[in-house]
């Protein structure tokens, strides 16, 4: 039978995904936690991947279906993207400030 655990799951490539990650989160961690690590990823990672991400593949789909046609997206198509661009670019201002005032706030 061709569908074993081998075929579903590789040592090395997970070993090889999360090592990397992990060191630098030791790195620059400072003797500290993985707080900061797992904050940068919830506030700017995930609104990229779940936000920006998704609008970039359905335009890249679209432009390769519409080729031959009249090569324009219709706007009943573009009202989700753009509430969806603009949420995510909103969420990612505010996480932006939010950072700056800890900062200047830990500075002073």
């Amino acid at each position: 039978e061709s569908d074993t655990i081998n075929d579903r799951f590789s040592l090395p490539a997970v070993t090889l995904s999360i090592t990397p990650p992990a060191m630098l989160a030791l790195a620059f961690a400072n003797g500290g936690d993985f707080t900061g690590a797992l904050h940068f990823g919830g506030a700017f990672i995930s609104p990229f991947l779940y936000g920006i991400l998704p609008i970039m593949l359905f335009q890249s789909m679209q432009k390769d279906d519409n080729q031959g046609s009249t090569g324009r997206l219709s706007s009943a198509w573009n009202i989700p993207q753009v509430c969806l661009g603009a949420g995510t670019f909103g969420f990612l201002i505010q996480e932006i400030s939010h950072d700056f005032a800890s900062l200047k706030q830990m500075m002073s």
